[in-house]
């Protein structure tokens, strides 16, 4: 799923599509992804989630190698909407099987959700790695591989697991279920999933735009005026050699956007220089080093999940929520204003308090579900932040092709302040006690 963000501008270039219509194509998967998590709960609550789990890990690798296969955009496009469909039946089933069986809720979801990071962390510079030595084609056959691993290794156990499945399974946090003194409100159930769907759109621009930007390079501003007339001078191939970017001087130079955006090809080289609010920067040439930085904030992220979950279990949930997204709303600013390395820290702060939301958020479903139920409360928390979150894929691109990359962490910056406000709002109306069995 996020070997996309890592390839932006090689499948631009290969498909000969603008990135805005890649996001697009990421919008496809990233919208069933989300889309498909409502049915597989419903269907996880039905048939159980071992039975959704062999169907996540048999179709998600498949998916994976239709994608490295494509050879245009409609092939491209389809197998991207399979590998959002079969990935979609993962979170409904995996967050309930930890949530029945799991007497620490919270930190166990904050474990999961560190794991799940590693993947985050790892894949885009892992991705960018084989994609530059290789091929994009080459990340997505390549990636499919632990998929199938961990697809084998589930089927030849599944048949004990489900031997050994009487049914009675030890749910740990409905114990009490009857003993809870204090609910949501419908406005507050309201609320609680507002706010989670725009952390979704927030995640799914963030994690779009983050591998792309970190790996760009910045040049100095007074060559705005060579590009204007259209002149790639010495000095500025000086510029780009420093850079680990050497252009030659059969190098051409076309202009996208008069004053703003202009391309220099050179034989399958390319790079867009794009002058934005905060500098004259250069894309397409270090996939590797963007997803790297990437990797390097999403680990921090790993800190974060563990963080969210080991208070979830202490303090009271709402309050929490509430405490993290305010606390990540001037990093994701911050992001968008600076230049340099202090963009790797500030993201990487953003990181730490963003991630810390998810198991909170987990575990307050967890809490106002019913356990014949609980499938379903996650399957429509993921319709909702994937779902709903996949336009801002597209929303993204479309704002950093028109607008410049800064700007896309700007107007994500908005999005965290309407969540701040809505969580404001689900505070007053949440009347939660501390602990699992409130």
């Amino acid at each position: 799923m996020l070997i996309l963000p890592a390839l932006l501008f090689q499948l631009k270039d290969h498909f000969g599509i603008s990135v805005t219509q890649v996001t697009y194509l990421g919008t496809i998967c990233y919208f069933l992804y989300g889309f498909m998590a409502l049915p597989g709960g419903f269907i996880a609550d039905k048939l159980g989630y071992k039975v959704v789990l062999g169907a996540f890990f048999i179709g998600t690798p498949l998916a994976a190698c239709v994608v490295g296969s494509a050879n245009s955009v409609f092939t491209l496009g389809l197998g991207l909407a399979l590998l959002g469909l079969f990935a979609s039946l993962y979170h409904p089933s995996g967050l309930s099987m930890i949530s029945h069986n799991v007497r620490t809720r919270g930190k166990a979801l904050g474990l999961h959700g560190m794991g799940g990071n590693l993947g985050l962390a790892f894949s885009p510079v892992i991705a960018g790695t084989i994609a530059m030595r290789l091929s994009w084609r080459y990340s997505y056959y390549l990636l499919s591989l632990p998929g199938f691993v961990a697809g084998i290794i589930f089927l030849f156990s599944l048949r004990t697991i489900l031997k050994s499945d009487d049914g009675s399974e030890a749910d740990y946090a409905n114990i009490n279920i009857n003993q809870q003194n204090h609910k949501l409100r419908f406005a507050a159930i309201f609320l609680l999933y507002a706010a989670m769907t725009l952390n979704g759109f927030c995640y799914r621009g963030m994690i779009t735009m983050l591998p792309t930007y970190l790996g760009k390079f910045e040049i100095d501003t007074r060559f705005v005026d060579n590009l204007k007339a259209g002149n790639i001078t010495p000095e500025l191939r000086k510029t780009f050699k420093d850079n680990d970017a050497p252009i030659s001087e059969d190098a051409t130079l076309e202009t996208e956007e008069k004053g703003r955006k202009w391309l220099i090809s050179q034989g399958k080289s390319k790079y867009t220089v794009i002058n934005e609010g905060n500098g004259l920067n250069v894309y397409g040439r270090h996939a590797a080093k963007g997803g790297l930085f990437a990797t390097m904030v999403l680990l921090v992220g790993m800190i974060g999940q563990y963080m969210g979950g080991h208070f979830s279990d202490k303090h009271r949930k709402t309050r929490l929520y509430l405490l993290f997204n305010s606390i990540s709303l001037p990093f994701m600013i911050l992001i968008g204003l600076l230049s340099g390395y202090f963009i790797i820290v500030v993201a990487a702060l953003f990181a730490l308090f963003h991630f810390a939301n998810q198991p909170v958020e987990n575990n307050l479903i967890a809490q106002y579900t019913s356990s014949k139920l609980r499938s379903s409360g996650y399957g429509l928390k993921f319709f909702l932040t994937f779902g709903i979150g996949s336009f801002a894929a597209g929303f993204s691109g479309y704002v950093a092709d028109n607008f410049g990359f800064n700007s896309v962490f700007l107007v994500l910056g908005g999005v965290i302040f309407l969540i701040v406000l809505v969580l404001i709002l689900l505070n007053i109306y949440a009347g939660e006690k501390v602990g699992n069995s409130q």
